[in-house]
């Protein structure tokens, strides 16, 4: 069966570069004046990688700990837990993943391997040979497979509702049926995913910044 679905392409290079521009920082910080410490960018082999320091607000226990997001939430998610561990002493880095928040977007396939990659860019920026790390659902998925191929860079792991890729076999019957097009169905799972899209009736309901600078999420 052909399918009218759209396609994304995956060009391997836009305008020569290897990777999508990042939106601009400036009009990022502009709209969430308050919310995070200045970001930094980092030149990468795949553009950049933002990133934002919180340093201790008491005394520094000398323990680097690092934040990895989930998925379509870039680092500011983690602002109000990152706020908080540094009032404990921490040295604590947030960062954009690849393709969220002001990073840049690689134009290659995001396996673990290239999260990877990033994530080491950064402890080296740093100068960290380690660093104590928490991953929140995708990005507890990069945390997990990061310290089972690098387990030298992690001093220990925290991971929270972590998200990961489910065996087809673990399907329930019904899910797998309209999963796989059964009665046509493959039309609903499409119009679920372009309705996301192209939904942009939503609107941040007023004092939402406030909200989230006490951890309101």
């Amino acid at each position: 069966m052909i399918s009218s679905a759209p396609t994304l392409p995956h060009p391997p290079s836009e305008n020569g570069l290897n990777y999508i521009p990042a939106p601009s920082p400036e009009s990022f910080d502009a709209e969430f004046a308050g919310l995070l410490p200045p970001g930094t960018s980092i030149p990468s082999s795949w553009g950049s990688t933002r990133y934002y320091a919180f340093p201790p607000t008491s005394p520094a226990t000398g323990r680097n700990l690092i934040l990895i997001h989930g998925g379509g939430t870039p680092a500011l998610g983690l602002a109000p837990l990152a706020h908080a561990l540094a009032q404990k002493g921490g040295n604590v880095v947030a960062y954009d993943l690849w393709g969220h928040g002001c990073s840049t977007t690689p134009l290659a396939a995001h396996t673990p391997a290239l999260y990877h990659h990033q994530l080491l860019e950064l402890l080296s920026h740093l100068r960290w040979t380690s660093a104590h790390i928490l991953g929140f659902s995708f990005g507890g998925s990069i945390g997990a497979t990061f310290t089972a191929s690098h387990p030298n860079a992690v001093a220990s792991l925290v991971l929270v509702t972590p998200a990961g890729l489910l065996r087809k076999s673990d399907r329930g019957w019904f899910e797998a049926f309209v999963e796989d097009g059964g009665w046509g169905r493959e039309w609903l799972g499409r119009r679920k995913i372009m309705g996301a899209i192209e939904d942009l009736r939503a609107v941040p309901e007023e004092g939402w910044k406030e909200r989230l600078r006490k951890g309101v999420v």
